[in-house]
């Protein structure tokens, strides 16, 4: 059994709404995944189940997965997802007085990719909804919504007052006056 437990996704994507299903596809073009395969004896396998990751991530996992499979026959591969990061470009809708839309590169985990991936089609997502369509770990889901909205890289916003998030109906927005 061999471990999958990191890889890079070079995901170009929009972030904010008025996106249409291409955009969500990543506009068509296909996602770069990099992968690190380690053996069970250099990475002990994590006990944690994979969050769901954006169709165009997870159809560049199946095509390596069914590469590697045929190449290396009797082996398994366990993907690690709460280990990966990413790089997503964010396309803003253009700052007051200006026509021209910003773009903005965004080095990311995997989990934060998964949150930033479901504002291409929605403008406003509550706690509930980001963790029942990502699966990700309650506390790592937390953590990392609480860092998608600090001040210093504010690219959501939170619905409630304060440093923590209130609860299931606590509602996230994408910022669109982020800079970076």
């Amino acid at each position: 059994k061999e471990t999958a437990e990191k890889y890079r996704t070079h995901k170009k994507g929009l972030v904010g709404a008025g996106s249409d299903a291409r955009d969500a596809e990543n506009g068509g073009r296909p996602v770069d995944v990099e992968v690190s395969v380690l053996s069970n004896s250099h990475w002990p396998s994590q006990n944690v189940e994979p969050c769901v990751l954006p169709t165009a991530v997870r159809a560049a996992m199946d095509r390596f997965q069914k590469y590697y499979l045929a190449t290396y026959t009797g082996r398994k591969l366990s993907w690690q997802t709460s280990t990966g990061s990413a790089e997503i470009r964010a396309n803003l809708p253009p700052a007051k007085g200006s026509s021209k839309p910003r773009r903005h590169d965004l080095s990311v985990t995997t989990y934060q990719m998964c949150i930033l991936v479901l504002f291409n089609t929605r403008d406003m997502l509550t706690l509930k909804q980001i963790r029942d369509e990502t699966h990700i770990p309650e506390d790592e889901l937390r953590r990392h919504l609480v860092s998608l909205c600090t001040p210093k890289h504010r690219i959501l916003r939170k619905g409630s007052k304060g440093k923590g998030i209130s609860g299931d109906d606590d509602t996230f927005t994408y910022n669109a006056e982020y800079t970076s």
